[in-house]
């Protein structure tokens, strides 16, 4: 039986550390090294994505695996929407969006619709195929077998082809390979099976003083997006947008971060003593907070006061997320938690 009470100190440091390379593609043209192997590697850094649905699946499967359909899926939408509505509201009040833009982003049902999608505060689209998740996890949790993990991740894959058959002609609410294989859960749903399996496999692992599989992680992960950065186009267009970059992204690199992840929550190493440090700790619990405002007119304040330097940017982005976390996520949990 898996535990509910298990807390992993290094996951958490991780969500700052994945926040922060969502911000490093965001901003890669106003980074201040204009080295081009660090630029590709930047605009690679959205893998940072599948950290988070990698690891929504296993937290997921570790600590809400015996709850009730209706009570996971409350206590998710309670986790998620106050903080998102507090962001979102202003946002739409500014950019005077349309009643159709007003429903769909207080829904998050734009992450459905490929005109739509980028509506709003942009990144958010990631929360849509989360929430997609959340839908279906119980169920994927009450019928999990043991199958083999290749076999799981060809019943992913095949269901990522037969919804662009299905879809992409269809119907026009899900249309395009590309939304449909990278900006959906048709095509992102095996990031989160990896990280279901890695729950259920942590109920038979020990922890090791010998970090082999946080390193194999590390040097998979660094392969995988070097086989990103060979299918960016003369464009500096992402691999992830070329042929097979949806492959490499959502089956390599996952199946890179899923090992990874495993290494840190059951290995000691330099990487799970960095992550559990208390700054890194206090920053992975801003990160959804730095998500959220990251790409927004929040962030056009902070550049105002950055005056022109990137990493005060960084530093004054950071610090406005720790304090919406603390004086207005908190606050908004506690009471919400009484609903």
């Amino acid at each position: 039986m898996l535990s509910k009470r298990v807390f992993y100190p290094a996951l958490t440091g991780l969500r700052a550390i994945a926040a922060s390379m969502i911000l490093f593609h965001h901003y890669w043209q106003g980074l201040p090294f204009q080295n081009e192997t660090l630029i590709r590697i930047c605009l690679e850094s959205h893998i940072a994505v599948v950290f988070f649905f990698v690891l929504s699946g296993f937290l997921v499967t570790v600590h809400h695996h015996d709850d009730s359909t209706k009570h996971f899926f409350w206590n998710r939408v309670k986790r998620i929407f106050p903080l998102y509505l507090v962001v979102i509201i202003p946002i739409l009040f500014l950019n005077q969006a349309s009643g159709l833009e007003w429903l769909l982003n207080l829904t998050l049902l734009k992450g459905f619709f490929p005109q739509f999608y980028f509506s709003g505060n942009s990144p958010t689209w990631a929360i849509t195929v989360e929430l997609s998740f959340y839908l279906i996890a119980p169920f994927i949790l009450a019928t999990w077998t043991k199958t083999r993990l290749w076999q799981k991740a060809v019943i992913c894959f095949l269901i990522s082809m037969m919804s662009t058959v299905l879809f992409n002609r269809s119907f026009s609410v899900l249309s395009g390979n590309h939304f449909l294989l990278i900006y959906t859960i048709f095509g992102r749903l095996f990031e989160f099976i990896l990280g279901m399996w890695l729950g259920f496999k942590l109920q038979h692992s020990t922890f090791s003083v010998r970090p082999w599989k946080t390193i194999g992680g590390f040097v998979a992960i660094a392969l995988s997006v070097s086989m990103l950065i060979a299918l960016q186009g003369s464009t500096a267009a992402i691999g992830l947008l070329q042929p097979y970059g949806f492959l490499i992204n959502n089956y390599l690199v996952a199946g890179s971060i899923m090992l990874f992840i495993w290494g840190l929550a059951t290995e000691s190493s330099w990487f799970s003593k960095l992550f559990s440090t208390k700054i890194v700790q206090l920053l992975g619990n801003g990160s959804y907070a730095f998500f959220l405002i990251h790409l927004t007119l929040y962030a056009g304040v902070a550049a105002h006061f950055a005056k022109g330097s990137f990493w005060l940017f960084f530093i004054f982005l950071w610090v406005a997320a720790i304090a919406i976390y603390k004086w207005i996520e908190l606050p908004l949990a506690k009471l919400v938690k009484k609903l």
